[in-house]
């Protein structure tokens, strides 16, 4: 099945109302490659809401992964991409308006205007919402009455606990890039794919768990991924049972 990946239409129709678990379980009967299609899914989609999530959009986002050059690594930071977003925008004629909030979105079907929080009004026939679903509703009056009523009760927050660490020294060097398999987490040595982390021979270390719909426990999640980073990188370079993990 994994070697069939690239080949599967995942665009198909009925794929698009079948759960991602519904689909593996009738499709892969190999135990561990099931865990293992588990963990790529997981790692592809940034959630393990198994039951929820539709196989052929997670399907779409596997393929992609696969692809060459499929996987950008950002150098300089997320602050990179904000000042080149910038850049582009100004050459383009944007006008660039800080601490200048949005009032409200005015429509009548189609988008007509905003009102900003100083009381300025501008004509717009477009609007980029770059802020939550609840906020981006409470902009537009009467939104229960439009499609964001719709989207608002189908969307599911999802969430991931993270840790990171910097060190000095890389107990076990060769451990850059791990899966989970029996528990829902990630591993990565980011500086081994963005150089401009390992400053001064640093090396920054990331490690996630992805949650379920409505699964938060920061104290648990943490004493997890401090266990599972010990056994990745242990500590004082002492030897670690490998456990359930997928070493890349």
């Amino acid at each position: 099945m994994l070697a069939r990946l690239g080949w599967i239409d995942a665009g198909a129709g009925e794929l698009s109302s079948v759960s991602v678990r519904a689909w593996i379980e009738r499709e892969i009967r190999d135990p561990m490659a099931r865990n293992l299609f588990y963990a790529l899914i997981r790692t592809g989609t940034f959630t393990q809401a198994l039951d929820l999530h539709s196989i052929g959009p997670a399907l779409r986002q596997i393929q992609r992964t696969f692809r060459k050059n499929a996987v950008l690594y950002v150098q300089g930071g997320w602050q990179s991409i904000v000042e080149q977003l910038r850049e582009i925008a100004v050459r383009a004629g944007a006008t660039l308006m800080h601490s200048t909030g949005v009032a409200a979105i005015k429509h009548d079907g189609e988008v007509r205007r905003l009102r900003l929080s100083n009381g300025e009004v501008m004509e717009v026939g477009r609007v980029i919402s770059a802020v939550p679903l609840a906020e981006t509703c409470r902009l537009i009056r009467d939104a229960d009455r439009t499609s964001l009523r719709v989207w608002q009760d189908q969307a599911r927050p999802v969430s991931v606990a993270c840790l990171d660490l910097c060190l000095k020294r890389l107990p076990a060097p060769r451990r850059n890039l791990v899966l989970g398999i029996d528990e829902p987490v990630f591993f990565t040595n980011q500086s081994k794919v963005v150089p401009s982390l390992a400053e001064n021979g640093s090396w920054v270390m990331h490690v996630l768990k992805y949650n379920g719909v409505g699964e938060i426990d920061p104290q648990k999640d943490e004493a997890l991924l401090e266990r599972i980073m010990d056994l990745i990188q242990p500590a004082g370079g002492k030897k670690s049972s490998p456990g359930s993990f997928c070493r890349i």
